[in-house]
């Protein structure tokens, strides 16, 4: 499976009329597969499930479970402890490690957010990982209308015959449909040991009282095609 994956994937979703905050393979704080430079208010304390599969012929279908714990240290980094259970036929693996960001600028009316993301895994998934990413939101009388991301990665995958690194690029998207969901976009680079690009669409969605649902396709470059994907993250702490 796909590096990015392997780290956690997905969604926690967008608060009112704000940025989605979702938990990606990265960790929590993105999109569907990529991060973003946006990152929750200082005291956040965020829990995230989340449920998907990939295949690619003629190897079984693999199913993963990432949990991820979340806690914003600052207005501008975040740590999380990070937890992913693969199964894949008779196979069953766990995994375990740390996720980081933090935001060297915050997105201005003059220039985008700039963040550094970082994640470390190891177990039945070894991965090491590094991204940076600009993100922007455009407003209408102060009203998100639009929030667009350009990024780029590192990867090194350990668990393989020989570990290799790779870089690629990524661009996403945020479209509010309503006060409480939105729409999310997002494709990147094949990494030079996947068989695909990566690619998501789907909706982030706050159902209030803390939950956030998020549902999508999605395909983190591992998979012959893209593959539903759900996912739903509580706020333990912090605003909701």
């Amino acid at each position: 499976m796909r590096p990015k994956l392997w780290v956690l994937l997905i969604t926690l979703l967008c608060g009112l009329w704000k940025s989605a905050q979702a938990q990606t393979a990265y960790g929590p704080g993105g999109l569907f597969v990529h991060p973003t430079a946006f990152v929750p208010a200082r005291g956040t304390t965020d829990l995230n499930v989340s449920y998907f599969s990939q295949q690619l012929p003629p190897q079984r279908e693999t199913e993963w479970l990432p949990v991820s714990l979340s806690y914003a240290v600052t207005d501008r980094a975040q740590l999380s402890a990070l937890y992913v259970h693969r199964r894949a036929g008779a196979h069953q693996g766990d995994s375990g490690g740390l996720f980081g960001k933090y935001q060297i600028a915050p997105d201005t009316a003059r220039s985008p957010a700039f963040a550094l993301a970082g994640s470390f895994l190891s177990g039945d998934v070894k991965l090491s990982s590094l991204s940076g990413v600009l993100s922007h939101t455009f407003r209408d009388s102060g009203r998100p209308v639009l929030s667009l991301h350009l990024g780029g990665q590192w990867a090194r995958r350990a668990d393989i015959a020989h570990p290799q690194d790779s870089v690629g690029g990524f661009i996403g998207a945020e479209a509010p449909l309503g006060r409480k969901i939105s729409l999310v976009g997002e494709w990147g680079t094949r990494f030079r040991f996947d068989p695909s690009h990566t690619s998501a669409l789907g909706l982030m969605w706050n159902a209030g009282h803390g939950v956030r649902i998020g549902l999508g396709y999605v395909n983190v470059g591992r998979s012959r095609d893209n593959r539903f994907l759900v996912g739903v993250g509580y706020r333990l702490g912090g605003n909701q």
